[in-house]
């Protein structure tokens, strides 16, 4: 494995070939005894590249420059399974990083591939599985087609992000932006699915009637669809619009207005206004991330997630350093983590690259060398996404009884039924005598 760079310190070093498990399965084709179904499954298999002569290899590379930390994953002769790995190898246009803001906290860019979908459809049909009865099921129901009105419309570019100006920063101001290949028709297919949505009716809870409805309106020269539901305290609006090209959709009204301003050229400023993406960028270019064959890359702010990740960092240090401080107090840690100040100071972005290099994919990814600095914005981006769980912990605690009779219908979590059941509280009376 090469290195990086001149100079590059090399913490860890791995490389697995998975041509290893050839002998194993040898093994088990012979026991076997030419079973169809069991040549049928290997045969499968080999097809993604995890067994077989032309297996894949991968090999890992793991420690730090002179003023960065990176990991390099290779994933060697990855070209010749790329269509059965979904993994794309049209090259990124750079003009889609438009489309990230300059306060962007963490987002990027990535070319995706439907081809293994396709490939699974193809497969099913060959084995007999009625699918296309399905899809003309489902068009006769809603009024399109999954394949032919909304998949065969999208392009193979995806842009993802959260930032200041779709949202603060906050879950809420997460965003999707879909390449389209035929945006009007896409528009149709909305147009279609629009009137089948505000069909519906649900009787909620035994209460009154619930009505979703997909709202189209204007916000000065744009028009877009929101997913309201009248009658239930929903705290979100899921929004899309249709711009540029871009299918783009936003938890909120607001984000997704934000984020149509950002990809339509609205805004006066892009991700590579970001001081902290331009140095992480100058970095990569020094490891041989060549943007020649680049396929796709994430960028996180670190000092804008280590806001919401630094209080988890001092809870661990304060436990940290209580755990081990002697009864009398003599053997004390002292201050482990540093201030907020001194640890977000220059502290780096991190960078994600994917690329192509030869018949391999390569994924670089570059960040600060410090432990802390890395740990904190991965906190805060746990944080982050932490609202997203809450509702869902909560109605499984408020619901447990309802969560019983899901398993029941999975049989096979039925071993977990005794531990939610030792779980509930239980409340007991005790017999009082006065005498």
């Amino acid at each position: 494995i090469a290195l990086p760079t001149p100079g590059f310190d090399t913490k860890l070093r791995a490389h697995v070939d998975l041509k290893a498990l050839n002998p194993a399965v040898n093994t088990v084709m012979a026991f076997s005894g030419g079973d169809e179904q069991a040549q049928a499954a290997i045969d499968q298999v080999s097809g993604f590249g995890l067994i077989g002569a032309d297996a894949l290899s991968l090999s890992l590379i793991s420690g730090f420059g002179t003023d960065f930390a990176l990991d390099r994953f290779t994933l060697h002769n990855a070209r010749q399974h790329a269509e059965a790995l979904s993994i794309p190898t049209e090259p990124l246009g750079l003009d889609s990083v438009v489309a990230l803001p300059a306060d962007v906290y963490a987002g990027g860019v990535t070319r995706f591939s439907l081809a293994s979908i396709d490939r699974a459809f193809a497969d099913m049909r060959e084995a007999g599985v009625p699918i296309d009865d399905g899809f003309d099921e489902i068009e006769e129901a809603i009024g399109i087609h999954p394949i032919d009105d909304v998949l065969e419309h999208l392009g193979s570019t995806l842009v993802y992000y959260i930032s200041d100006a779709t949202g603060g920063g906050s879950l809420t101001s997460l965003v999707m932006l879909v390449e389209l290949d035929d945006a009007d028709a896409f528009a149709g297919s909305i147009e279609q699915l629009t009137g089948f949505v505000n069909g519906l009716e649900f009787d909620v809870w035994d209460g009154p009637i619930a009505t979703v409805r997909a709202n189209s309106w204007n916000h000065g020269d744009r028009e877009y669809t929101s997913l309201q539901f009248n009658g239930l305290a929903i705290p979100f609006e899921p929004t899309i619009a249709i711009a540029n090209d871009w299918l783009i959709v936003g938890l909120t009204p607001q984000a997704t207005i934000a984020a149509t301003r950002q990809a339509t050229g609205r805004s006066d400023t892009t991700i590579a206004d970001n001081e902290r993406f331009a140095e992480i960028v100058e970095i990569a270019r020094e490891v041989n991330a060549d943007p020649g064959g680049l396929i796709g890359f994430s960028f996180v702010d670190s000092r804008a997630m280590m806001r919401s990740g630094y209080p988890w960092l001092s809870f661990a240090a304060s436990a940290l350093s209580n755990g081990v401080r002697s009864f009398d107090g003599e053997r004390d840690a002292g201050l482990i983590a540093p201030t907020f100040g001194e640890l977000a100071d220059d502290a780096m972005g991190t960078l994600q690259v994917v690329r192509w290099d030869g018949d391999d994919v390569v994924t670089d990814t570059l960040g600060d060398r410090s432990l802390l600095v890395r740990g904190t914005t991965t906190a805060g981006m746990i944080s982050t996404a932490a609202p997203l769980f809450l509702p869902v912990l909560g109605a499984i605690g408020a619901e447990s009884g309802a969560l019983e009779d899901i398993i029941d219908e999975l049989s096979w979590l039925q071993p977990l039924l005794p531990a939610i059941d030792s779980a509930q509280p239980r409340f007991e009376t005790a017999d009082v005598t006065t005498d």
